[in-house]
């Protein structure tokens, strides 16, 4: 028997879904539907949500929070932590703290992406077939989006180059944090700095807690790397890219969301009907989209402000939605002649309709859960 729809359980196209209800709103809504997983396909979940390269073998907190997005079934957390306290390659190369320690904080709040980051060393590593030997890791403050670029020498030059590859995909920061090391203190950096007007923020000697949010991302990717490359430690630099792709995907603990969301505004999905909304109410209750989805121009409720403010000003027997204007003529006579001028007007502002969408001289319209007819909508 399915359980009570009063539980949060529901039937959609056959499969048994259930809801959770958000305490905030997020991408537009305050739920998120997810599947209910039969027993037998559980460890298959489990499996992908945390042993694969492309998942990064995290935590049983971050596991939960990926899998937890999508899928649902009873006792998932308890059946999550169970997975990972087994997990061969995590308890092999579990960090052994004595004592619990304070989380590492970076000092400001950074709200523009890339406009300051942390940079630091990883290494020296294995020496990889391709030469490399270590990884020059970057996080940005606003979004925490992290990259990782191997390196096969430690020099100035050999930094100076990498940071500039990533500028040219990024745009320049205003800061930058690194230690006191020599290749971040050298000559041809501070030439480096100044030439392109960024300031410098040095830390502490000895003091890696200055640089938290760059130190908490190295370890995690060097016990990623760790559990990932253990019998093929000269391809280290071939997992990269997974080992990046699952750091950017799940959320961060300090902002609720993921670094590629906050970057992107939208979430990566596994399919079509994974797709989460990408668009937020405005003060004024329109939609706006927080990156402008492929193939549009004009963001809808900029259309909207539009078409009421100066297409329909004064015709008040039309309204305008976020892309669709509605007449609702009291006669049949008055429907011919509206609609005329609805498409005047739409030329005069230099506008065209394309005629495969419009819907003209219907006894009823149905739209956004109203029915609209002659002089009435209910």
């Amino acid at each position: 028997m399915a359980p009570q729809e009063s539980d949060g359980y529901f039937f959609t196209n056959d499969l048994l879904m259930h809801r959770k209800y958000l305490p905030e709103e997020h991408n537009g809504t305050r739920f998120v539907d997810r599947i209910v997983v039969p027993e037998s396909y559980r460890n298959e979940i489990l499996r992908v949500g945390h042993t694969i390269p492309l998942s990064g073998h995290m935590g049983s907190k971050k596991t939960v929070e990926r899998i937890t997005a999508h899928f649902f079934w009873p006792g998932l957390s308890f059946d999550v932590r169970k997975y990972c306290a087994t997990c061969p390659q995590c308890q092999v190369v579990a960090r052994k703290l004595k004592s619990k320690r304070a989380p590492l904080r970076p000092v400001d709040i950074v709200t523009e992406p890339f406009k300051k980051i942390a940079i630091d060393i990883v290494g020296e590593l294995p020496r990889t077939t391709t030469g490399y030997r270590y990884i020059l890791t970057i996080v940005d403050y606003a979004t925490r989006y992290p990259e990782a670029i191997p390196l096969r020498s430690t020099s100035s030059k050999a930094v100076a180059d990498a940071l500039i590859q990533y500028f040219s995909r990024v745009g320049i920061p205003d800061k930058i944090v690194s230690d006191q090391g020599s290749n971040f203190m050298s000559k041809l950096m501070a030439q480096l700095y100044e030439q392109l007007g960024i300031t410098k923020i040095k830390t502490s000697v000895y003091h890696p807690q200055a640089n938290g949010l760059v130190e908490r991302f190295n370890g995690t990717l060097k016990s990623m790397l760790r559990k990932f490359v253990r019998e093929r430690v000269q391809t280290w630099d071939k997992y990269l890219p997974y080992l990046l792709f699952a750091s950017r995907e799940v959320p961060c603990e300090s902002t609720g969301y993921s670094p590629f969301e906050l970057l992107y505004g939208r979430t990566i999905p596994l399919e079509t009907s994974t797709i989460e909304k990408s668009a937020f109410i405005s003060t004024e209750g329109l939609y706006e989209f927080l990156v402008m989805p492929f193939g549009m121009k004009t963001p809808p409720a900029s259309l909207q402000r539009k078409m009421s403010e100066e297409v329909l000003q004064g015709l008040d027997f039309a309204d305008a939605y976020i892309d669709v204007e509605v007449d609702t003529p009291t006669s049949f006579l008055q429907h011919l002649v509206e609609p005329q001028r609805v498409l005047q007007r739409l030329r005069e502002c230099k506008l065209n309709p394309r005629s495969s969408k419009c819907k003209i001289a219907m006894s009823t319209v149905d739209f956004v859960g109203d029915r609209h007819s002659f002089g009435s909508s209910h």
